[in-house]
């Protein structure tokens, strides 16, 4: 199966493993169960880097067996110990991600013949695909394969009633400037 979690994700968690994999890292260190972090588990498994899941509370057995079954190993708590050069410790965002998430854009090119949507939609929660679609559309328009950039618009599907500002809280802060900065520049 090409994309292991069904999701954009996998577009993302894949190259942070492979490049993750040529620095040589032996351990990936999971501190928030997020859709990311079981889509890097997953492909962390198939590169052979070994991952653990520090928990700081009582995580539920369901989620405890999703991970596990991932070959992830599972703690229930933090280290306070710095942990060895070798061990990556996963962040809600990466470069890396945003760099696989451009792909989105190189496919969406390819299937159009290589021309530009005139708009892209996506939801705040998609916030990474949003940010990596968007790059992925500034280098065909910085190396002449395509005019323009499209229009940006991004929603809030949990409550349309409210302007992407007040979803901030929930988005990492720097992909929440990034949203404002694709929008307003796609206007």
């Amino acid at each position: 199966n090409s994309l292991p979690s069904q999701s954009y994700i996998d577009r993302c968690s894949v190259l942070l493993v492979t490049k993750l994999l040529e620095n040589a890292i032996q351990n990936i260190l999971i501190t928030e169960t997020t859709y990311m972090s079981l889509s890097v588990a997953k492909y962390a498994k198939h590169a052979q880097i070994a991952c653990e899941l520090a928990f700081p509370e009582d995580p539920s057995r369901e989620l405890v067996n999703t991970y596990k079954y991932e070959g992830v190993r599972v703690s229930d708590l933090v280290h306070n110990q710095e942990p060895p050069a070798t061990t990556f410790i996963l962040p809600v965002f990466h470069p890396y991600m945003i760099d696989g998430a451009k792909t989105y854009a190189y496919e969406i090119w390819e299937q159009l013949g290589h021309r530009h949507p005139d708009i892209v939609t996506f939801s705040v929660e998609s916030s990474m695909l949003a940010v990596g679609t968007y790059y992925g559309f500034k280098d065909l328009l910085d190396n002449h394969l395509i005019e323009k950039l499209p229009r940006f618009i991004i929603v809030d599907i949990q409550s349309t009633s409210l302007p992407i500002k007040s979803k901030a809280a929930s988005i990492p802060h720097p992909l929440y400037k990034e949203l404002i900065k694709i929008v307003e520049e796609t206007d």
